[in-house]
């Protein structure tokens, strides 16, 4: 998986303004890439991983940001765990765009383990 190419990815900022370069936002990516090694979360970000447990690389989004297409970092469909270190709560959702069923992320949680028919059906993820 190559999540690397988030320098050309369209990034949708929460008022609803669409950048298509990723800006740097006090110092800090809107959209970070997670390798396989990364089992930690940084701070103001939330973070979705391949595998359980926080393990096989992932995507962080930046508190403030949404991510309205994981297929854009190849990551569509693959979130197996996730944390929010954010102070606010997130959705993630079934579909591309903040379609079909949005699941809440609660601040400052993780789950470390997703609930089967849940594995692997994220496609995009927001505030809510």
């Amino acid at each position: 998986m190559h999540i690397r190419a988030l320098l050309a990815i369209a990034v949708t900022v929460s008022a609803g303004m669409m950048a298509t370069t990723p800006a740097v936002a006090n110092g800090r990516p809107p959209v970070i890439s997670l390798n396989e090694f990364d089992r930690q979360c940084p701070a103001e970000y939330v973070c979705m991983f391949q595998e359980p447990y926080f393990s096989g690389g992932g995507i962080g989004v930046l508190e403030g940001y949404s991510l309205n297409d994981f297929g854009s970092v190849y990551f569509d469909d693959q979130m197996s765990s996730w944390i929010n270190n954010t102070g606010t709560h997130y959705c993630w959702f079934s579909q591309s765009n903040f379609g079909g069923i949005a699941y809440v992320m609660r601040r400052h949680r993780a789950v470390s383990l997703m609930r089967p028919g849940r594995d692997n059906t994220g496609s995009s993820v927001a505030q809510c």
